[in-house]
């Protein structure tokens, strides 16, 4: 049965190759975060706010904003 709204982060913002593992047919916990806009993904943070976020962002960093709790500070 397909999941929806499920994410892991396996792999970078906008990445479109989907013979990935666990990557199928825009459903699955591994589907990277895409954008229809080129470069960028837009992100929402738990604040409210939204950022445009550049798709070159290591992955590590990316790990490290959607952790909660880890008593450390990251910032785009």
């Amino acid at each position: 049965m397909p999941s929806y709204n499920l994410a892991t982060l396996r792999y970078g913002l906008n990445e479109h190759r989907y013979d990935l593992p666990g990557v199928y047919l825009d459903h699955g916990a591994n589907n990277p975060l895409l954008s229809p806009h080129t470069g960028i993904v837009n992100l929402l943070y738990c604040d409210g706010s939204v950022h445009a976020t550049d798709d070159a962002m290591a992955i590590g960093l990316l790990k490290s904003l959607a952790t909660r709790d880890d008593a450390g500070a990251a910032t785009p």
